[in-house]
């Protein structure tokens, strides 16, 4: 179990996690164990029961998540209740563990409820994907025929759904419960839930599991949809994973070439010449690419494409200003200093760093960060080759 001990927060914050294989057959599944979860536990029959016993815990908030590293998800559950210092029932600490062990390990799972919890991912998934710049990024990664997991959705299949019985998801619940628990606490944990969350959690070491996506194959598609304008999304490899030398200075080559407004496709493709409303891209950490998103008209799809590459040139041959590259650093240092601030991005740190086994304070990644030079960047500029481009068209381009 990592703790980390403040007073910075009235709540105190639970991150308990299970590393799961990627899988395309179990992925859906996994998703559904999160309403299922939700949905009802021995103690509370419903989810209004549930409910009332969090409110009865003064708020006490809980929630899931499934997040992809690599060929790994992380099916995660996540808690927050008041200190107990400012809390006057004695019986508080025990309600509070008892939610969170009727949560976590007393579900009660039955038709009724897989049925339910089959309707609300579908009518999640479905408005996802209705959105285009959400289905323009999803296309983007499914079209790269590699046995890679950049392919894979981590938020499932909807068309998987009929296949999955309750069987399966009582398996499934057998098996998450059965593997390591891995606990994260930030704030002022009480014995009580210290010796609780013990109990639960695994000295089992972490394993990381990923590889970057590799290809000398180009892969394209385009779809047209009645939509107010064309979504493109561009895949580019560049072989720079978490555990590389070049990490830190890939985040801000990403940051320099478009992770926010003070970037070279936001200047060159936004504000001079006005051919899209946003541009932002996106590293994937686990599988060294970068992602380039933004909308606009299908005329100026060419001049984008020629744009994208011509700014990735410039970063190449170092040429762009001083300027850019100081203002990126401070911002991402900026942005790693009010992370601070949440504690769940705390967790998240303290997890990415036993599962990469590397001991970095933030006084370490600022370092790294203000290190990176203009020749760094140069480097992984050089690395970014095109792997796939998705175009959702409108289907007419009248102005």
């Amino acid at each position: 179990m990592k703790i980390k001990q403040t007073t910075q927060f009235v709540d105190n914050s639970i991150s308990v996690r299970t590393v799961i294989p990627f899988e395309r057959k179990t992925i859906t599944s996994v998703n559904l164990l999160v309403y299922m979860m939700k949905a009802q536990t021995e103690a509370f029959p419903d989810k209004q029961a549930l409910a009332l016993a969090l409110n009865n815990a003064y708020g006490l908030r809980s929630s899931f998540r499934v997040s992809a590293y690599g060929r790994q998800i992380v099916f995660e559950c996540r808690f927050q209740y008041i200190r107990s210092q400012w809390i006057q029932s004695k019986d508080y600490l025990k309600e509070v563990i008892t939610i969170m062990d009727q949560i976590m390990n007393h579900s009660v799972f039955n038709e009724e409820s897989l049925q339910e919890a089959k309707y609300l991912y579908r009518t999640r998934v479905i408005q996802q994907m209705d959105d285009p710049a959400a289905y323009s990024v999803t296309q983007a990664m499914e079209i790269i025929d590699l046995p890679h997991n950049i392919r894979l959705r981590v938020q499932g299949y909807p068309e998987d759904l009929d296949r999955i019985t309750l069987q399966d998801m009582e398996q499934l619940d057998a098996l998450v419960k059965s593997l390591p628990h891995h606990v994260y606490v930030v704030g002022q944990p009480e014995p009580p839930v210290l010796q609780y969350l013990g109990s639960i959690d695994s000295d089992a070491e972490l394993q990381a599991d990923y590889e970057a996506v590799c290809s000398d194959r180009f892969f394209t598609k385009t779809q047209q949809r009645d939509i107010a304008q064309t979504n493109m999304t561009l895949v580019y490899q560049d072989q720079i994973t978490a555990d590389t030398p070049l990490y830190f200075p890939m985040i801000i080559t990403n940051a320099v070439l478009g992770a926010g407004p003070n970037s070279l496709l936001f200047e060159e493709i936004r504000e001079k010449r006005s051919y899209c409303y946003s541009v932002h891209s996106t590293m994937i950490r686990f599988d060294g690419a970068v992602v380039i998103h933004l909308g606009t008209r299908k005329k100026y799809i060419q001049d984008v494409l020629s744009l994208v590459e011509e700014q990735i040139r410039r970063i190449s041959e170092q040429d762009y200003e001083d300027r850019l590259l100081e203002v990126s650093k401070s911002d991402y240092i900026d942005g790693i200093i009010t992370a601070q601030d949440h504690p769940f991005s705390i967790t998240e740190q303290m997890f990415l760093d036993e599962l990469l086994h590397r001991q970095q304070t933030l006084s370490d990644r600022i370092e790294k960060i203000r290190n990176v030079t203009k020749a760094d960047v140069s480097t992984c500029a050089k690395h970014m080759k095109l792997l796939s481009a998705f175009y959702l068209e409108e289907e007419t381009d009248e102005e």
